[in-house]
């Protein structure tokens, strides 16, 4: 039986309103904010590390992006190993991903996403007293990266090219990846002279455009740019400027 049960958060042990005591602060790290699994890999590995102070009980697995989906209804072409495990206050575990097949697009990257489910176990302390156990989990991007894709990603950050467009009546940006790889933006602003604005950030997929509203801007300026931050293969951030055609 599957211990996740399709929401982010999952309280047990519910015993009273009044007398609760409640602590959310995840104490497992993984190693890395994202994986690059490489084609010509043979396998994956990604380190988890409880900082915490006392024993945890961690689930992964990789979804496709339907993250309310329990695991054990995700057919995917690839193997977490361990699927569960007991990881105590000071150790660390290592988690392998395995590809079960080769039938991914070749021109491009493919996204997936490794989730790791972290339960606390209940202390002794908390046994005869009102609680709520709450098990947490962390969610990072795995990029399936083809073999002999033309560039790197942080050219395909560089590359992006930004025209204006309109949503809702609106004014809007209009984005273009040229490029075989995702790039994930976490940050961006459109500036004209001393005047900035605020730009909703996404991933941008592989060889396809995306529109990103613009805070507050009522009305296209004579002449802008924007400022934008991309995540790199390393967690690095990949910072980008370019005229807005």
């Amino acid at each position: 039986m599957s211990l996740f049960t399709g929401k982010t958060l999952i309280a047990a042990g519910f015993c009273g309103l009044f007398l609760l005591s409640f602590s959310a602060q995840s104490g497992v790290v993984l190693s890395s904010t994202r994986v690059i699994y490489a084609q010509s890999a043979h396998e994956k590995t990604i380190k988890a590390t409880n900082r915490g102070t006392g024993p945890v009980l961690v689930q992964t697995w990789i979804d496709d992006g339907r993250e309310s989906q329990s695991p054990d209804k995700l057919n995917l072409p690839f193997m977490v190993t361990p699927p569960v495990g007991r990881l105590d206050p000071g150790r660390e575990q290592t988690i392998k991903i395995t590809a079960l097949n080769n039938h991914f697009p070749q021109d491009r990257e493919s996204v997936y996403w490794l989730s790791m489910l972290e339960i606390p176990a209940k202390s002794k302390k908390a046994a005869n007293a009102s609680t709520l156990q709450v098990a947490l989990r962390t969610r990072i991007k795995l990029f399936w990266r083809p073999d002999n894709l033309s560039g790197s990603a942080s050219e395909a950050a560089e590359k992006l090219q930004w025209q204006w467009g309109s949503e809702n009546g609106k004014p809007a940006l209009i984005v273009n990846n040229a490029s075989p790889y995702y790039v994930s933006l976490t940050r961006a602003e459109v500036k004209s002279g001393a005047m900035q604005w605020a730009v909703t950030p996404k991933m941008i997929p592989p060889l396809a455009k995306e529109t990103l509203t613009i805070n507050s801007l009522k009305s296209v300026p004579g002449s802008a740019e924007i400022h934008y931050v991309a995540i790199g293969d390393l967690g690095n951030t990949l910072d980008n400027n370019q005229k807005i055609k």
